[in-house]
C-alpha cells in the first residue's frame, strides 16, 4: 500500500519543480531529489497507474553530449530556420549556438551582473529568434532582453529595474511583468510572452515597444472564453499550432488550452484539471504539471508532462510516447524542426532528438 503522506510529498516536490523553482529543488549541477521511479510511484493513486503497454517509447538519439567545459544545463531552444540552433544554458547563464549536427558554433555571455544567475532562479527560461535577434526572459529580474549576436549587443526591452508587477498598454521599458517564461515570435514582428506569476499571455509589438495583455485576467483560475475574461493558472509554456494559434500549457490547471490568434477566444483542448497520466480522448485524458511543448508539421502536439514524460496529442487522442523510466531526466524544452523533435534535459545536460 502506498503511504499517502509520502505520495503528497512527492506531488509537492514535482509541483515545486513545475512552478519554475527548479534550482531551489536541485541546486546547481545536482540531480533532482526524486527519480523517474518516484514519479511513477506518485502516479499510482489506486485509481490510475501508468501501464507499460500504453507507453510507446520510440527510438531516439543523442544529439549533443554533455561537456561541462563548453555546454551544460540546456533549457529553452529555438532555430534561425537555416539549420542553426540557439540553446539557453540555464545554470551557466549563457546562450550556445550549434549546427544541426550539434557542433558548437558560438557561445554568448551577457554583461556581468546584467541578468540572473543560477544563484537565484536561473536564466534564461524563454528564448525566441526573430530577424537576427534573440529574445530572452529573465524571471528573477523580471526582464525581457534582446540580444544581437553579430554585434554582441544586449538591450532590455521589457521591465523596470527588476521590479515585478502587472501593467498593460505601456512602452516595454515602462511595463512591469512577473514570472516571464516562454516567448514566441510569430515571424511578423510580434512577440508573445507567458507571464506565469501574472497568469496572462502578453503581446509585445517590436516596432512600437508596446506591451499589452493578450489573454488572461491576471487572477489565477480556470475559465475558457474571450481573452479578457479567460483565466490561467501558472502557465509555464506555449507554442504555435500550424494555424498560428497559441497553444498554452496551463501548468497549474493541468490542461492544454488554445488561444485563437484572431478572436483571442480561449478553449480547452486537452485535460480534465485532475492531476494524472491517463491517456485517451483529449478532454478525458489527464496531465500532471505539464510544462511546455511543440507542434510538428502534421499538426501533432508533444507535451512535457510530470518532468520526464512526453505526451502526444494527435487527432484528439492523447498517448504517452516516452514514459518512466527513460533516458530522459528533467525535460526543460521541446522544439520541432524538419521532421525531428529536439529534447533538452537539464539534469544530465544532454540533448536528444527523435524523428516524427
Amino acid at each position: 500500500m502506498i503511504n499517502k503522506k509520502n505520495l503528497d510529498r512527492s506531488f509537492d516536490a514535482i509541483y515545486t519543480l513545475k512552478k519554475r523553482n527548479l534550482i531551489a529543488v536541485t541546486g546547481k549541477g545536482k540531480k533532482p531529489m526524486y527519480s523517474s521511479d518516484d514519479i511513477l510511484l506518485t502516479r499510482q493513486t489506486g485509481l490510475e497507474t501508468i501501464l507499460a503497454n500504453s507507453v510507446t517509447n520510440p527510438t531516439y538519439e543523442l544529439w549533443i553530449k554533455f561537456n561541462v567545459s563548453i555546454y551544460n544545463s540546456p533549457g529553452p531552444m529555438d532555430t534561425d530556420g537555416q539549420g542553426n540552433f540557439f540553446i539557453g544554458n540555464i545554470y551557466a547563464s549563457k546562450i550556445t549556438k550549434v549546427d544541426s549536427n550539434g557542433n558548437l558554433l558560438a557561445q554568448y555571455y551577457p554583461p556581468n551582473g546584467s541578468v540572473s544567475t543560477f544563484t537565484t532562479d536561473g536564466w534564461p527560461w524563454g528564448l525566441a529568434y526573430y530577424n537576427g535577434d534573440l529574445y530572452l526572459s529573465d524571471m528573477s529580474k523580471q526582464f525581457i532582453y534582446k540580444f544581437n549576436p553579430p554585434t554582441s549587443t544586449w538591450t532590455t526591452i521589457i521591465g523596470t529595474s527588476g521590479t515585478s508587477g502587472f501593467t498593460s498598454g505601456l512602452v516595454g521599458t515602462s511595463s512591469l511583468i512577473y514570472g516571464p517564461m516562454g516567448i514566441l515570435s510569430d515571424g511578423t514582428g510580434n512577440l508573445y510572452i507567458c507571464q506565469a506569476d501574472n497568469h496572462v499571455i502578453s503581446k509585445y509589438v517590436i516596432s512600437t515597444g508596446i506591451l499589452t495583455t493578450f489573454a488572461g485576467t491576471g487572477v489565477p483560475g480556470y475559465a475558457d472564453g474571450p481573452g479578457n475574461t479567460a483565466q490561467f493558472n501558472n502557465q509555464n509554456g506555449m507554442f504555435f499550432d500550424n494555424s498560428g494559434n497559441i497553444i498554452v500549457v496551463d501548468t497549474g490547471n493541468n490542461r492544454i488550452r488554445k488561444i485563437n490568434i484572431i478572436t483571442r477566444v480561449v478553449t480547452t483542448i486537452a485535460g480534465t484539471g485532475v492531476a494524472g497520466s491517463l491517456d485517451g480522448p483529449a478532454l478525458s485524458a489527464t496531465f500532471d504539471g505539464p510544462m511546455s511543448g511543440c507542434c510538428d508539421s502534421n499538426g501533432n502536439f508533444y507535451i512535457i508532462d510530470a518532468g520526464n514524460l512526453i505526451r502526444k496529442i494527435s487527432n484528439g487522442i492523447v498517448t504517452t510516447m516516452f514514459g518512466s523510466p527513460t533516458a530522459f531526466g528533467n525535460i526543460a524544452s521541446l522544439l520541432y524542426y524538419q521532421n525531428y523533435v529536439y529534447v533538452s534535459v537539464i539534469d544530465n545536460s544532454n540533448t536528444y532528438r527523435f524523428a516524427v
